[in-house]
């Protein structure tokens, strides 16, 4: 009997998929802190990195075009101060781009590659200036089992060498939070004004 009541329980409080993810996606995921290898793609080893997935509330097609809408990124989080565009072609978008955090503000030359067909879509982000500290971002973006959320895939290697060593321990605790919360927002943002379109 006490096993039967157990289980009743315990069915009674089983998650349906839509709450599963309605609760992973305000999470911070499964982000960790890595070093860059010369194999990867930015080709530079030893370079401070993230890697990992959270879950978004969007589909992974408004998803994709909130985060591929790069010059509005300003509009929907602090993060992003100043977005100018330098050249644009249907599949990529070279910005300078400024970008701000734990006290720290700085600009570089990005080029953005758009991938919307590919299975999974890719969206990939370079500094292309020769003054530039290398960087190199990559999102992927994956269904999951509601078409209201999307589980986006996070790769990112960046030199941090302009952090002074007493801060890094700090920043990289915070970075995962700052990134999620970060990217979260620019979607949020782009549905929202996309509602009050008329």
């Amino acid at each position: 009997m006490h096993i039967f009541i157990s289980a009743l329980i315990s069915i009674s409080y089983a998650e349906t998929t839509d709450e599963k993810l309605a609760r992973q996606s305000t999470e911070y995921g499964n982000l960790k802190i890595v070093s860059s290898k010369s194999t990867d793609p930015i080709g530079i080893a030893g370079l401070w990195g993230m890697e990992g997935n959270f879950i978004v509330a969007a589909s992974c097609t408004d998803t994709f075009a909130a985060l591929q809408d790069i010059t509005s990124y300003p509009t929907y989080t602090s993060s992003v101060k100043k977005v100018e565009v330098v050249e644009q072609t249907r599949d990529s978008l070279t910005v300078d781009y400024t970008e701000g955090g734990f006290g720290f503000e700085s600009t570089s030359r990005q080029l953005w590659t758009f991938q919307p067909t590919v299975v999974p879509p890719v969206l990939t982000s370079i500094s292309i200036g020769e003054t530039d500290a290398p960087s190199w971002v990559q999102f992927r973006f994956y269904p999951v089992d509601s078409t209201n959320y999307c589980n986006l895939d996070l790769k990112l290697y960046a030199d941090m060498s302009m952090v002074p060593s007493f801060l890094m321990g700090w920043i990289g605790s915070m970075a995962a939070q700052e990134l999620v919360n970060t990217y979260r927002a620019i979607v949020q943002g782009h549905l929202e004004s996309n509602l009050q379109k008329p």
